[in-house]
């Protein structure tokens, strides 16, 4: 997540969408008194800018309890230390306050949900030497895992970036965003988090069941940017 007050802009960073790469190409245009949140070790090896800087808020601790006080009460950078990753528009709006935020050029990534879910699958296992078959991963509750990027770039139910780049066609959609925020750069994305999935098409690892469960946990990303299986 990057918030930019020198280029007046903001990323608001979801899950599976290469976030990662795209935080680490644009970093490259931020100044000292911007907010960039860290990276792993292995991938900041891959930023081609500014590392890590001004994400922490004194007062705000890291804890499991911390986090889960903080998201009872909507403000989850209490837990965090403060600026994080995958952290809700809503929360960076509150802490940057309305003048920043309406003052920045916000823009976000999204992807097909069901290739995005099998993504987020073996992502989740990219350390077990034996994982759970794909339609445990979609349909057992002691397996499943969500990667709910609506909530992310939200507010109260709508889009709240200017600009949604597509994963589909992301090269293409940051170039749109560079021009926005008046930078004359080509977009050159480092490989991060690559190398965790095999080529086999996605639509093959769904039957006509955990397709549509699926498809029924993220209506509102295929109701809105008019994804298909």
């Amino acid at each position: 997540m990057i918030v930019s007050y020198s280029r007046r802009f903001i990323f608001i960073r979801p899950r599976k969408v290469a976030g990662s790469s795209v935080e680490l190409f644009v970093s490259r245009f931020c100044g000292e008194d911007d907010i960039i949140t860290p990276a792993s070790e292995t991938e900041e090896t891959l930023r081609q800018g500014m590392g890590p800087r001004n994400f922490h808020i004194p007062g705000y601790g890291r804890s499991r309890f911390l986090r889960i006080c903080g998201e009872v009460l909507g403000r989850p950078a209490i837990g965090h230390g403060g600026f994080y990753n995958h952290m809700p528009a809503k929360e960076i709006k509150r802490l940057i306050g309305d003048e920043a935020w309406n003052d920045c050029f916000k823009f976000t990534i999204e992807r097909n949900p069901w290739d995005r879910q099998v993504s987020l699958y073996h992502w989740h296992h990219r350390n077990n030497d034996a994982k759970p078959s794909f339609e445990t991963f979609i349909r057992s509750p002691l397996h499943r895992k969500f990667s709910p990027n609506f909530d992310t770039y939200a507010i109260d139910g709508r889009v709240a970036a200017d600009y949604v780049c597509r994963y589909e066609s992301l090269e293409e959609d940051l170039a749109v965003v560079l021009k926005q925020i008046g930078i004359d750069e080509k977009v050159d994305l480092p490989k991060a988090k690559v190398g965790y999935r095999s080529e086999r098409s996605w639509r093959d690892y769904y039957t006509p069941k955990t397709r549509d469960i699926v498809g029924q946990w993220y209506a509102r990303e295929i109701a809105a940017f008019g994804y298909s299986f």
